[in-house]
């Protein structure tokens, strides 16, 4: 696994992520400041109220973990190769210059789809 992490490097101001689009890669940050947002929408009775949400990132945290969350979530019967990858809820721009280690969604089904072999062999001993 820690062959398949791959160092990626960000401008400031630079947009990692945007809402909507699919979550290709789970991100540690190791320097810098990433802005994670997202837009919500509270329907109530004839009313409609639209907020932001902002959350600071830095070293040592983690975006794109949603990834993780859906394949752990899979059936260990489904082909691997096949799956769609998640839509993400949020928006991540810079705020600083970034460094991070990517680890890219097909690195990553790579590595469930050996995982769940590997339970497989275990059930037939």
């Amino acid at each position: 696994m820690w062959g398949s992490l791959k160092p990626v490097f960000y401008n400031e101001q630079c947009n990692i992520l945007q809402e909507g689009d699919p979550i290709d890669a789970i991100f540690l940050i190791t320097d810098g400041i990433v802005w994670s947002s997202n837009n919500s929408n509270n329907i109530g009775k004839g009313a409609t109220t639209a907020s932001r949400q902002v959350e600071r990132l830095v070293k040592g945290q983690l975006f794109g973990e949603e990834l993780l969350d859906w394949f752990w979530k899979k059936d260990s019967s489904i082909d691997m190769s096949k799956l769609i990858l998640p839509v993400s809820s949020k928006t991540l721009k810079t705020h600083t210059k970034v460094e991070a280690f990517a680890l890219m969604a097909d690195d990553f089904k790579e590595i469930v789809s050996r995982r769940h072999d590997l339970d497989k062999s275990k059930q037939v001993e």
